[in-house]
């Protein structure tokens, strides 16, 4: 991070959640990460604890992270929130030399598409089954085998009421292969958490449209754009965020939904040396 001050941030809150990792900076920043774990109450409990008790000596956790971040997806999702609160301050401002913040949605990205990869169910599936021209659009997603019923029956409606539209879906194994041939690729930012979105760009770099999207995005996105991503879409987290995740850490965190699911508007963050 090149934001002024960074090196003098300490972590104030963190609260662990089976749904969402969330740090709370002694700046109020906040930063959140989908968490790439799932433990019992008892192993929250503990794990929060031990986080916690390690910030004396480690205030932004970064021997933590660095140690664990390659095998452990405790640590890769407290590093990633972690970031997403060292990003915050500069997010807000709207701009800098690397990048500037809209509002507005880019409805001309989206257009001329035939053939779209989205990486995680969900995200803008709906919107480019619904709205786009694409014709051929295949989801990839890591949970597919946990979560088939669910997936597969969604995925069936739309193949019912949008018949033209060629629709697969698969648990990941052949991601490559679709990312080569896509001329556009929608990430979901879940992907900074498990450690899979570098070898996803790699894949995709071919590709002439390429959104990170979703809650764990926030973050500065230079490096991003140097991987290959073109458009960021995520949001701003607010205090209220943190308020949540102090009531219901060491749970389920779903409670969460009501905010990282809704309330908190979308921020698009272009490359400053190509935005019109």
């Amino acid at each position: 991070m090149e934001q002024p001050g960074v090196s003098d941030r300490t972590i104030r809150s963190l609260y662990l959640t089976n749904y969402f990792t969330v740090v709370e900076l002694d700046d109020t920043s906040i930063g959140a990460s989908w968490s790439d774990y799932k433990l019992s109450r008892e192993h929250l409990t503990e794990t929060q604890s031990t986080m916690r008790s390690l910030l004396n000596k480690d205030p932004l956790l970064v021997r933590f992270t660095q140690c664990y971040a390659a095998t452990d997806g405790i640590a890769r999702s407290i590093r990633t929130a972690i970031v997403s609160a060292l990003s915050t301050p500069i997010l807000c401002t709207g701009e800098d030399q690397y990048f500037i913040a809209a509002r507005d949605f880019p409805f001309h990205f989206f257009r001329g598409i035939k053939y779209a990869v989205v990486i995680g169910f969900g995200g803008y599936l709906d919107y480019l089954i619904r709205r786009t021209s694409a014709q051929r659009i295949h989801v990839s997603d890591l949970q597919y085998q946990y979560r088939k019923k669910q997936i597969e029956r969604e995925i069936g409606i739309y193949r019912k009421k949008y018949p033209s539209v060629q629709l697969s879906v698969s648990d990941g194994s052949d991601s490559r292969d679709h990312l080569q041939k896509a001329d556009f690729v929608s990430i979901t930012g879940s992907t900074l958490a498990n450690d899979t979105l570098e070898l996803l760009l790699d894949s995709a770099r071919d590709c002439g449209k390429i959104i990170l999207q979703g809650e764990s995005a926030s973050i500065h996105p230079k490096e991003l754009f140097a991987a290959g991503v073109h458009l960021v879409v995520t949001t701003l987290k607010t205090r209220d965020v943190a308020k949540a995740a102090f009531w219901h850490s060491t749970r389920d965190g779903l409670d969460l939904c009501s905010w990282l699911e809704g309330n908190l508007k979308p921020i698009y963050l272009w490359p400053k040396i190509t935005r019109d």
